[in-house]
């Protein structure tokens, strides 16, 4: 790593998981929940620190800066890095540590995002890639998955709290948008 002198909090113990589609390789972004008191829950939000990799004003930091995103295109994607980072350095794959910059936040009871939010640099070690489809079928009692421990069920539900606590408090605070399809496109010879 390049950033050997950069002081990362070691959250390597926690139960990290990633929530991503069943092909998703680029896992970027990993959660963690944690109950405190007063009814209130703890929220990391862990994203995959490519600088611990790159060189600032490298070629490849350069060219990272101007694609500047993923472009994901029906059936496959255009990766802003290197497959070899994206994919597998940078990716938070289960069970393997990976550097992050995170976000630590706590939410009250309505929902509220309390001021005390902290970010910081740090290690974590994902313990689990989950799959939407099988989450929300788990949650709604439906579906054959089961997660594979304890501990990652309590963070399913723990996260499912932080969900409907945030979605309340947008529908109290007016930011609730409409309903949308999500909008696909069928792409052949004839179309």
């Amino acid at each position: 790593m390049l950033d050997e002198g950069l002081v990362r909090e070691d959250l390597t113990a926690l139960d990290f998981v990633t929530i991503d589609s069943a092909s998703t390789e680029d896992m970027d972004d990993a959660l963690f929940a944690k109950a405190l008191p007063d009814d209130k829950l703890q929220l990391i939000v862990a994203i995959a620190d490519p600088t611990a990799w790159i060189a600032e004003g490298s070629k490849l930091d350069k060219a990272a800066k101007i694609r500047a995103f993923t472009n994901y295109l029906p059936g496959f994607n255009i990766p802003m890095l290197p497959r070899e980072l994206s994919d597998d350095l940078c990716s938070l794959r289960a069970n393997e540590v990976r550097p992050v910059l995170a976000c630590r936040m706590t939410l009250s009871a309505d929902g509220t995002i309390e001021d005390n939010i902290e970010f910081f640099a740090a290690t974590i070690e994902s313990k689990a890639k989950l799959v939407y489809d099988q989450v929300s079928d788990w949650l709604e009692n439906t579906g054959d998955w089961q997660p594979e421990s304890e501990a990652i069920a309590e963070q399913v539900r723990l996260l499912a709290q932080i969900c409907q606590r945030r979605g309340e408090w947008r529908h109290n605070h007016a930011l609730v948008f409409k309903d949308r399809p999500d909008y696909r496109f069928i792409l052949g010879e004839k179309r």
